[in-house]
C-alpha cells in the first residue's frame, strides 16, 4: 500500500482495490466548512472512531453538495454529464472496471474496481478524467479557469456489505437530493447491473 499526502487529505492507494471516489467542482463548498470537517475528522480519528470519521464526509459535506445551491452547478446540463461520463468510461477496461457512477450538478460519485488491472496510481487516471472533462465542459460553456476542486475524497471499500451499501448510496444520490423519484430516471447515473445483485 502506498500513502500519499496531497494537500489536506491522506490518500491510501492499494494496487488491487475497489475505490469509492467523490470529486467536486471548484468553489462548491466554502473553505470554513472544509476546515470544520477536517478538524472533526482528525478528532474522530484521534479518538479511534474511524467509521464515524468516514461517515462524516457523507453526513456533512455530501449533504451540503446535494442541498445547497449557492455554488457552481456546471454539471446540470445533459451535455456536461455526457462529457464527464465519457471521460470516466475512457479508462474502462484499461485501468479499472466501472462499478457505478452518479453525476450530480456540482459533484461526481464513482466506484471503480482496480483488481487485475495494471498498477497505475489512482491520482494519475483521476487527474486525466478531471483534465479532459474540465477542458471540454469549459469549451461547451464558453468558460475558462479552474473547473474541478484539486482535492478529491477516496476510500477503499473493504467488504461485500460495504460495497452494496456504497453502491446504493451512489445511485440513490439524486433521489436523496430530491432531483428525481427513481434513480433509473436520472441521466447521470450508471451501474453495472451485476453489482445490483450482491
Amino acid at each position: 500500500m502506498k500513502i500519499d499526502f496531497r494537500r489536506n487529505l491522506p490518500h491510501m492507494y492499494r494496487e488491487d482495490a475497489i475505490y469509492s471516489i467523490t470529486y467536486r467542482l471548484a468553489g462548491s463548498i466554502p473553505r470554513n466548512l472544509i476546515k470544520e470537517y477536517l478538524v472533526s475528522k482528525k478528532r474522530l480519528l484521534n479518538e479511534n472512531r474511524p467509521l464515524e470519521a468516514k461517515s462524516l464526509f457523507y453526513d456533512e459535506l455530501d449533504q451540503y453538495l446535494d442541498h445547497e445551491k449557492n455554488g457552481p452547478m456546471f454539471l446540470e446540463s445533459s451535455e456536461a454529464k455526457k462529457i464527464v461520463a465519457s471521460s470516466i468510461l475512457f479508462f474502462e477496461g484499461k485501468c479499472f472496471q466501472v462499478i457505478c457512477y452518479c453525476i450530480m450538478s456540482n459533484h461526481v460519485h464513482l466506484i471503480i474496481n482496480t483488481l487485475h488491472f495494471p498498477n497505475k496510481p489512482l491520482g494519475d487516471f483521476l487527474g486525466s478524467i478531471k483534465k479532459y472533462s474540465a477542458k471540454h465542459i469549459n469549451n461547451h460553456l464558453g468558460c475558462k479557469g479552474t473547473f474541478w476542486q484539486s482535492e478529491s475524497y477516496d476510500h477503499v471499500i473493504r467488504s461485500r456489505n460495504e460495497l452494496a451499501e456504497t453502491i446504493s448510496y451512489v445511485i440513490n444520490n439524486p433521489v436523496k437530493a430530491g432531483c428525481c423519484d427513481d434513480w433509473k430516471s436520472w441521466p447521470g447515473t450508471y451501474v453495472d447491473e451485476r453489482y445490483l445483485e450482491i
